[in-house]
């Protein structure tokens, strides 16, 4: 039965990464009714009391935020409302997966290097940016573009709209022993990444395969000084010069679009004091100088200041990013911690760099992310004194 629990997973995770506006396969439901229901069948003991009223917690949160939106009323739309609360409804599966974490993120990792091939094959065939190749495909799943980056063009961009999670799928692979096949398909991953045209991807892969990198030098003392060497003369010469191309370039437009939703945020708090302190809840609107009235916008720390105020944002973002931290925190000296290390990993570079600029955390794609991250930490944290693993990091 527990295969059937993982094969439903796995459908599950098929559905939100290579589909996460529902509107190809259109199966995201029917696989989350499936798992839910296998994941019952399954359980073998009752979850804590804590875990229970944590999920309830977080339940809460969205039916509080869509009456705030019913109440408020700024430019509400209950079909955007209903959308959020369905996003959160996701966060149920934390309750049949607990038992499961370890098991289900390596499942959604392996899933999300899936991103690879569909990237890399729409890069080649759409061969050049042109208006006709960017309305060919829905851009709910995927924009293509034209990127500049100082001197460099990047033509045609292919950003899939969940290849953040690939961060996923390459920490699992740079946290095995490396062969040809793992050699090629981190260097696929890196490519499908740069090819997306976003910052956030380039920035976190870079890190990421850094991080690994210095990891399997630690009982190289010599290679080690080397390398610290290597990074801080490209630091001093070339790291200036790159940071202000790529990250402050006025010439670039995502970057101006950035800085005019913010001014946006500032101007609508200006004029509703209140709403900044307390929110105007899931399903309301926010008027841009940029594209009209919105109800999802990239800065998602912002999203969630607008949709809960400042008093209960942090509430809010300690509930949905530092729990799974928490877990993972308490448990990182246990031989536990060694095998699921990557999930943490990823879920790092995910919160602090993909996030703050991509409105996936409240997309129920976003929600599965959430319960991998919180299922895959809370069984570490159980089990930190009994379980024993091998890796890289032994």
């Amino acid at each position: 039965m527990i295969n059937l629990y993982l094969f439903f997973f796995f459908c599950l995770s098929f559905s939100v990464i290579v589909d996460p506006g529902g509107n190809l396969l259109g199966l995201k439901e029917f696989f989350f009714f499936l798992t839910f229901i296998s994941g019952l069948v399954l359980v073998k003991r009752i979850p804590s009391v804590i875990m229970v009223i944590y999920i309830f917690i977080g339940l809460l949160f969205p039916v509080y935020g869509l009456l705030l939106g019913c109440i408020v009323g700024e430019y509400f739309s209950i079909e955007y409302g209903m959308m959020y609360l369905k996003a959160f409804l996701f966060i149920s599966l934390i309750l049949v997966s607990f038992e499961y974490g370890m098991s289900i993120g390596r499942i959604f990792s392996i899933t999300s290097l899936l991103i690879i091939p569909i990237t890399l094959i729409l890069w080649c065939l759409v061969g050049e940016f042109s208006e006709m190749a960017s309305k060919a495909y829905p851009r709910d799943i995927v924009v293509i573009s034209r990127r500049s980056f100082g001197p460099l063009l990047i033509d045609p961009c292919i950003f899939y709209k969940t290849s953040p999670l690939l961060l996923f799928g390459l920490s699992y692979l740079c946290s095995k022993k490396q062969n040809i096949l793992t050699g090629v398909l981190l260097v696929a991953g890196f490519l499908a990444m740069f090819v997306s045209g976003t910052r956030a991807n380039l920035f976190s892969v870079v890190l990421l395969y850094i991080y690994f990198f210095w990891v399997r030098l630690k009982k190289h003392a010599g290679l080690k000084r080397l390398f610290i060497i290597g990074i801080f003369l490209f630091g001093i010469l070339l790291l200036p010069y790159l940071m202000n191309e790529v990250f402050f370039n006025d010439n670039e437009p995502s970057l101006d679009t950035k800085t005019q939703l913010i001014d946006s945020y500032i101007q609508y708090w200006n004029n509703n004091t209140l709403l900044f302190l307390f929110g105007s809840g899931l399903g309301s609107g926010i008027p841009t100088d940029v594209r009209g009235i919105e109800y999802l916008l990239e800065p998602t720390y912002f999203e969630l200041i607008r949709f809960w105020g400042v008093i209960l944002a942090p509430v809010t973002f300690s509930f949905l990013l530092f729990v799974p931290f928490f877990f993972f925190y308490m448990s990182h000296k246990s031989s536990a911690f060694v095998n699921g290390k990557y999930l943490f990993v990823a879920y790092l570079l995910y919160v602090f760099i993909e996030i703050p600029s991509n409105p996936l955390l409240m997309s129920s794609t976003g929600m599965i992310v959430y319960v991998v991250a919180l299922s895959s930490s809370f069984q570490i944290y159980q089990n930190k004194s009994k379980l024993k693993y091998s890796s890289i990091y032994d």
